[in-house]
C-alpha cells in the first residue's frame, strides 16, 4: 500500500504482488508510463485513489498477468485517462471525475462498471465475458473534432446504460451485444436517462431481450436484431422474445434514413 500528499509517478514496469493493494495521494497526480500486471492471473486486486488528482495510465494493464479486480475512484473535476488496453477480472471507475478512454480494448472475464462521465478518445471495443457492463453516466466522444466508434460486447451478459449517450459529442458508429440491453428512462438515475443521440451514424443492438426507456434520435441507421438465432422477435405488441411494444417503438425518431427490425 502507499499513500501521500505529493504525486505518484511511476516510469518503470509494475508487478503488483499483494493480494490487495491501494495507492493514494492526498489529491495529486497518479501516473504509470509502463505496463502495470500482477503476479498470478486474475488474482491480485488494486485500488487506485487520486482524488482530485489527474491519473493517466500510459501502459497496457494485466496485459501479461491480469488482475483479479481494478478499481479507480477519482473526485471532482479530475480525468482519468487510459491509454494502454487493459485486462483483468473486474474493472470500476467510480466519483464524480471523468474517464477517458484512449485506448482500443478493455477486456474483463466479469463486470465493467463506470459511474462517471466516460469520453471515448479513439475507437474502443470493450468486452466482458458473459458479464454485465453498466453506464452510470454520459458516454461521448471526447470532442468534436471526430466521432469515434465504440463497440460493446457482454456476450450472456447484460448492457445497461442510465446515461445519455452522444449527448454532447456524437460516437460514431456504434455497435451493443449482450443477452439483455436496458436503455434506462429519464430520471432513473440521471435526469437524461440512457437516450441515443447518433447524428449520421449507424446503430446496432444485437440482443435477446430488450428494454428500450430512452430516445433514440439520428439520421443513420438503427437495427434491433437478434443475439441468437433461436430468438423470435415480436414488434408492436406481436408475440416474441425479443419483443418491442408501440411506446419502445416511439423512442426510435422517425429521422433515422433506415430502420431495421
Amino acid at each position: 500500500n502507499g499513500s501521500g500528499d505529493g504525486s505518484f509517478a511511476f516510469s518503470d514496469p509494475v508487478r503488483v504482488v499483494r493480494s490487495t493493494s491501494n495507492i493514494t495521494t492526498v489529491n495529486q497526480p497518479m501516473s504509470f508510463a509502463s505496463s502495470l500486471d500482477g503476479t498470478t492471473n486474475y488474482t491480485e486486486t488494486l485500488n487506485l485513489y487520486p482524488g482530485l488528482g489527474n491519473f493517466i495510465i500510459s501502459g497496457a494493464v494485466g496485459a501479461n498477468i491480469p488482475f483479479a479486480y481494478l478499481g479507480v475512484y477519482n473526485t471532482g473535476s479530475d480525468i482519468f485517462t487510459i491509454r494502454g488496453n487493459i485486462n483483468a477480472t473486474t474493472f470500476v471507475t467510480s466519483g464524480s471525475g471523468t474517464t477517458v478512454i484512449d485506448a482500443a480494448m478493455i477486456t474483463t472475464t466479469g463486470t465493467q462498471e463506470y459511474n462517471n462521465a466516460v469520453l471515448i478518445k479513439t475507437n474502443t471495443t470493450m468486452t466482458a465475458d458473459n458479464s454485465s457492463i453498466t453506464f452510470n453516466s454520459t458516454v461521448n466522444s471526447f470532442d468534436n473534432s471526430a466521432a469515434r466508434t465504440l463497440t460493446v460486447d457482454s456476450g450472456g451478459g447484460s448492457i445497461t446504460f442510465n446515461g445519455a449517450v452522444g449527448g454532447i459529442n456524437v460516437l460514431g458508429n456504434t455497435s451493443v451485444t449482450a443477452a439483455t440491453l436496458v436503455t434506462a428512462a429519464p430520471n432513473t438515475l440521471t435526469v437524461s436517462g440512457g437516450t441515443f443521440t447518433m447524428a449520421g451514424n449507424n446503430l446496432t443492438l444485437t440482443t435477446d431481450d430488450i428494454t428500450l426507456a430512452g430516445a433514440m434520435t439520428g439520421t443513420g441507421i438503427v437495427t434491433i436484431q437478434p443475439r441468437t438465432a433461436s430468438t423470435t422477435m415480436g414488434v408492436a405488441g406481436a408475440a416474441g422474445t425479443l419483443a418491442l411494444s408501440t411506446a419502445e417503438l416511439d423512442l426510435i425518431s422517425n429521422g433515422f434514413a433506415m430502420i431495421n427490425l
